[in-house]
């Protein structure tokens, strides 16, 4: 399993993942992403969330995609999943432990992958976006919400070096694993920024 930077920190938060401020942001941010999705594809078979922590994305898109086969999700942090599993409260809800940088899953399985405040964690960032591509159905979406902005340059060149936090940057690494149509939605704030994507057909 690639080196994740930060899942030791999340073993320790999965169990108060969901409670006081960092909660109730979270969830904000969440229920914009979930709002996103329905708005960009009405009716998934299959879902992938690629760091879904806890679950909540998952089991809010549950109840809005009544006639969805499987929402899946994957965490690198195993006590999330062990969370995400005790909360799970639908059975098509499932969900492993794994990286975006490897999805143990065949070519074509999914019509909507998404990601929330995942993607900076991603040790290899180009990888993951081309095996989201990859499992994603031709012409199936990618709705990758995370830290873009301008107001983020300096950390480039410091502790985010090689990341994709600008818009450009994101840009550039979906059209070069195939993606195409990126288009911009503002989350939260002015950091926390959407891209949705259409997979090769």
């Amino acid at each position: 399993m690639p080196p994740y930077r930060d899942v030791d920190a999340y073993n320790d938060r999965a169990t108060g993942y969901e409670r006081g401020w960092r909660g109730r942001l979270h969830h904000e941010i969440v229920d914009r992403t979930a709002n996103l999705a329905v708005a960009t594809v009405d009716f998934p078979e299959r879902v992938l969330d690629v760091g879904c922590g806890t679950g909540y994305l998952l089991r809010s898109l549950a109840q809005r995609y009544p006639k969805a086969k499987q929402l899946a999700g994957i965490d690198a942090a195993p006590q999330m999943i062990t969370v995400a599993q005790s909360l799970a409260d639908d059975d098509r809800l499932i969900f492993t432990r794994g990286v975006a940088e490897r999805l143990e899953y065949p070519d074509h399985t999914f019509d909507l992958i998404l990601s929330t405040t995942s993607f900076d964690h991603w040790s290899d960032q180009q990888t993951g976006l081309a095996e989201c591509a990859r499992t994603l159905r031709p012409g199936g979406r990618l709705v990758l919400v995370d830290q873009f902005s301008v107001w983020l340059t300096p950390t480039l060149a410091s502790s985010r070096k090689g990341k994709a936090r600008a818009r450009h940057r994101a840009d550039r690494l979906l059209r070069r694993v195939g993606f195409h149509s990126p288009q911009w939605h503002r989350v939260h704030a002015v950091i926390i920024n959407a891209v949705t994507a259409t997979a090769p057909l």
